[in-house]
């Protein structure tokens, strides 16, 4: 009798521990199983190309469009592409385009040689305007080529006005560090092809580096050799 019980015990116990083992097992596979893939989608519309793992393009009356990508989102126009966690845009027609930005911007522009990011941005083709935001933890940052040499930009918010091919007029707030550089293989820009519909029309670009009169205020030009004041770092103006 007292060996019939004792047997009964080790058999429930063996029982018991398969069952955990099962359990184990099973979830071990769960936890190995790859996650919900986030698979980037493609939409080609006429002047522009969108991605994103979402995409919502609605069309309103009077011809107003409206854009939604979010995840992993790009939206390339000719020579410019812009990235993001997110991007709204609006327009009727695409030279009054208007992008809002958030979260890991980052924007490219060959044909006004510069690179900018910021945790949200805001682009205007139809006032030809960018607005750069930052953190204190993150900041803005604007990179302007110049032939061989990179001007960087670095603050809490800045604002770029594009007033011809060959000028661009910008503006800092907060703290503001200035720095200058040789351009390393790193700094080149993609190769695009001719723009089909350049929003800032201007002269054909060649994607050569070409001087450009850069100012953060209108009195003051600060990527100009011979204007350039001593440097500053981390300064309000």
């Amino acid at each position: 009798m007292r060996n019939y019980v004792f047997s009964s015990c080790l058999s429930a116990l063996s029982i018991l521990a398969l069952s955990v083992s099962g359990l184990a097992a099973e979830k071990a596979a769960e936890e190995s199983k790859p996650g919900p893939s986030h698979e980037v989608h493609s939409l080609r519309l006429q002047g522009i190309d969108l991605k994103a793992e979402e995409i919502d393009y609605k069309i309103q009356r009077g011809g107003r469009r409206e854009i939604n990508l979010n995840g992993q989102a790009m939206i390339q126009i000719d020579q410019i592409t812009v990235r993001a966690n997110s991007i709204h845009a609006v327009y009727t027609a695409l030279d009054q385009l208007v992008l809002e930005l958030q979260e890991h911007v980052s924007i490219v522009s060959p044909g006004d040689h510069l690179r900018a990011k910021a945790t949200e941005a805001k682009f205007d083709f139809g006032a030809k305007t960018l607005l750069l935001k930052g953190r204190e933890d993150k900041l803005a940052q604007l990179n302007r080529y110049e032939g061989s040499r990179v001007n960087q930009l670095i603050a809490t918010e800045i604002q770029i006005q594009f007033t011809d091919q060959e000028t661009v007029f910008i503006k800092s707030s907060g703290p503001v560090e200035i720095s200058e550089r040789k351009q390393t293989p790193e700094d080149d820009f993609p190769v695009l092809q001719q723009p089909r519909n350049d929003p800032f029309p201007g002269p054909a670009p060649d994607y050569a580096p070409r001087k450009a009169q850069t100012s953060f205020s209108p009195q003051t030009d600060l990527f100009s050799p011979s204007s350039r004041p001593a440097p500053r770092t981390r300064k309000d103006f």
